[in-house]
């Protein structure tokens, strides 16, 4: 997510919770007043007096604005790209998943005791797959490294083709949690 849609998110969030918090106030306030008129409706109901528009046309302006807001909330939410795109490469035809990398690269390290799981996710622009390998606490980050590096190649080698990819090692609270992995 780049800044700008991450401030047009936290700024559409802010406004809804500001409407949320007037709507609340406003159905509250009969619970608080003891009988008194909310002062926000009364402004409200002043400023729409003062228009001097009849109550059935000001209905339909109001009908109006919120239709235009539905229609521009589906227009974005319809125009949106697909963010997840599971094709890794598309060679000739042949498309190849990110979880068919994220097996192959799980079965190279199914013996390596301080992985706990891979998982595989594909960036849309740059056609780029994370490879995500958590590891458990306190491992030996240069043995797992250098096990990754080896599947990395075996899964190149088993595709035909080199893929780009970024590895990331990661541990977190399933890290120092998980059980001793058992293997049959």
């Amino acid at each position: 997510m780049s800044p700008a849609s991450r401030f047009v998110n936290r700024t559409i969030l802010f406004v809804l919770a500001v409407g949320a918090l007037a709507v609340t106030a406003t159905a509250a306030w009969p619970l608080f007043a003891e009988g008194r008129s909310s002062p926000l409706l009364a402004m409200a109901a002043d400023v729409v007096r003062g228009t001097g528009v009849a109550p059935q046309t000001q209905a339909w302006i109001a009908a109006g604005i919120l239709a235009l807001v539905v229609v521009i909330a589906l227009v974005v939410v319809l125009t949106r790209g697909e963010r997840h795109v599971r094709a890794v490469l598309d060679e000739g035809g042949i498309a190849i998943d990110d979880g068919v990398v994220a097996d192959l690269l799980r079965q190279s390290l199914a013996d390596v005791p301080d992985v706990l799981a891979v998982s595989a996710v594909t960036y849309r622009r740059r056609r780029l797959l994370r490879v995500r390998v958590q590891v458990r606490p306190r491992a030996d980050l240069g043995l797992v490294q250098r096990r990754v590096a080896g599947a990395v190649a075996d899964t190149d080698r088993r595709l035909g083709l080199a893929l780009p990819l970024v590895v990331q090692l990661t541990g977190g609270l399933r890290s120092a949690v998980a059980h001793e992995r058992r293997v049959a």
